[in-house]
């Protein structure tokens, strides 16, 4: 929530409404200028009814009306200055204010001290306006007039001498500080956004914790899934077919694949703990991609019993770690699932190798099934395999029907895999 002003800032935007918001350090300036503006003002006029004998009665009493009227819309200038058609006219009256003052009480030091002040004071109101030149060179003019006027023109080189280093004096003040407001101005502006930037920021900074989290949560998901539900699965197979030969006398092949079961527990295990450990139970080594995936198929044919073909066409070549990763989890899953749900009498395994990338296919002859559907029903192993093709950089196909068999196509491109 943006703070509200201060009653002090309000107080400074209200004095100078031309300027673009100033800090409070900025109200003892602006405060000062109308008070030397008035303290000169009065002195002026002290100096003027002194030297004027003459001047009593009505006629001091209309020129102090005048004279008051001039210094009270110093004072209202910033209010008026909202609108620059109403500070154009402010110029016009405080200009008609002097000719009268100057018509009434003629004094040489009144042309240059009425009119400088209100010189610098268009130079800050009317920054920025087409303007202000005419109005200063107006002001100017009338000064020179009037001091001509109580003066004689025989005066005004001598005149001039004087009053143009304090008109370029009050107005070099008033631009100085003028840039001096706009510069605390624009700082605090910067404060401003950089303090929203730094609330920005920090709800970015939350938002992508979240998604961290939530990422790590579906990585997680997939490496229990892939560890400890496929190892599960694998040993399952690997058990029911130990009680299989044994039922059928068979005592010695089923001691070959109970120490295949013992084997696949133990590697799941620590798979699982790898996992639980580090959140990453990655494939290390130099393996080749193909030899990988032809353990995977032989692992499988000897669990299940099921004649399973595995074909390499072209140079699988070399991958990185990560990708056989994902790409022998995506073969576990797709084959653990043929053993549960497809009831498939043979399976082929057929990686198609180019130089561009490969494609890795998995085709069974069994019940099938509607993918969407099964996408819907929260089958968190097509999701996975799924995500793993997309963190390979490449895509995963399904396609399958009841009573049709299914086909599982990965299709993997060098470029973007990072192999």
């Amino acid at each position: 929530m943006p703070e509200t002003p201060s009653r002090e800032r309000r107080s400074v935007r209200r004095l100078l409404p031309w300027l673009p918001a100033p800090p409070p350090e900025g109200l003892r300036d602006v405060r000062a200028f109308f008070v030397v503006v008035t303290v000169v003002l009065c002195l002026l006029y002290a100096f003027v009814v002194r030297s004027a004998p003459g001047l009593r009665g009505w006629w001091l009493a209309l020129v102090t009306a005048l004279w008051a009227a001039h210094v009270a819309l110093y004072w209202l200038s910033p209010r008026i200055s909202q609108d620059r058609r109403l500070a154009v006219g402010y110029f016009f009256v405080q200009g008609l204010l002097v000719g009268a003052i100057l018509a009434l009480a003629p004094n040489p030091a009144l042309p240059l001290g009425l009119t400088a002040g209100l010189i610098g004071e268009a130079v800050g109101m009317l920054a920025g306006s087409a303007w202000r030149v005419p109005v200063v060179a107006l002001l100017a003019g009338g000064a020179v007039l009037g001091q001509a006027h109580v003066s004689g023109w025989a005066e005004i080189p001598t005149w001039l001498a004087v009053a143009v280093p304090i008109v370029f004096f009050v107005v070099v003040y008033v631009t100085l500080f003028t840039r001096q407001v706009e510069a605390k101005a624009r700082a605090q502006g910067l404060l401003a956004e950089l303090e929203k930037a730094h609330r920005e920021l920090t709800d970015y900074a939350g938002q992508v914790e979240d998604l961290t989290l939530a990422a790590e949560r579906q990585r997680l998901a997939r490496e229990l899934h892939d560890t400890l539900a496929q190892g599960l699965v694998g040993t399952i197979l690997q058990l029911e077919a130990v009680q299989a030969h044994l039922e059928n006398g068979h005592p010695e092949r089923a001691s070959d694949l109970l120490r295949q079961a013992q084997s696949r527990a133990r590697e799941a295990l620590a798979q699982s703990r790898r996992a639980i450990d580090d959140l990453r139970g990655g494939i290390a080594g130099n393996g080749d991609l193909a030899t990988e995936v032809k353990l995977e198929v032989d692992r499988f044919a000897a669990a299940t019993g099921l004649p399973c073909t595995f074909r390499v066409d072209g140079e699988v070549g070399e991958w990185s770690p990560a990708v056989r990763e994902h790409v022998v989890r995506i073969v576990a899953e797709a084959l653990g699932n043929i053993a549960c749900h497809a009831s498939a009498a043979t399976v082929a395994v057929a990686i198609q190798a180019a130089e561009t990338g490969l494609v890795l296919a998995l085709r069974d002859d069994g019940a099938g099934f509607t993918p969407s559907a099964s996408l819907e029903s929260g089958h968190w192993g097509l999701v996975g395999m799924r995500e793993r093709a997309r963190l390979c950089g490449g895509r995963l196909e399904i396609e399958s029907a009841p009573g049709q068999g299914c086909e599982v196509r990965v299709w993997l491109e060098r470029s973007r895999s990072g192999s």
